[in-house]
């Protein structure tokens, strides 16, 4: 039976966010450490506690990263008609990782 992926405890504003996600654009370091260790990395560098995460990840590289950087700040310019305004980042995270937004990053 696949592991159950549990809850993503994520208290981060829309700004915080991007700005996490240009942490993972921008720094090796805290790209490396994510997807070693996942829970652990998203813990320290992203202040995101995922307790039932996998054992390792692989991220998309950091040209599919600031595609998604760019949609988001063109969304949130728009402001409450941006399409992603009303929804938590929580699920942001699953429209995009689904390929429901932009395509999904590589397998």
């Amino acid at each position: 039976m696949a592991k159950k992926t549990g809850p993503l405890e994520a208290d981060l504003s829309d700004d915080q966010a991007i700005e996490a996600l240009k942490k993972l654009r921008d720094d090796p370091q805290v790209r490396a450490d994510i997807e070693a260790n996942p829970r652990a990395g998203l813990k320290k560098h992203l202040a995101i506690d995922f307790p039932n995460a996998p054992e390792s990840v692989t991220l998309p590289d950091p040209s599919t990263i600031d595609h998604y950087i760019g949609e988001l700040e063109a969304e949130q310019a728009k402001g409450a008609e941006g399409k992603y305004a009303q929804l938590s980042h929580g699920l942001i995270l699953l429209y995009v990782a689904h390929g429901n937004g932009l395509p999904a990053p590589p397998s």
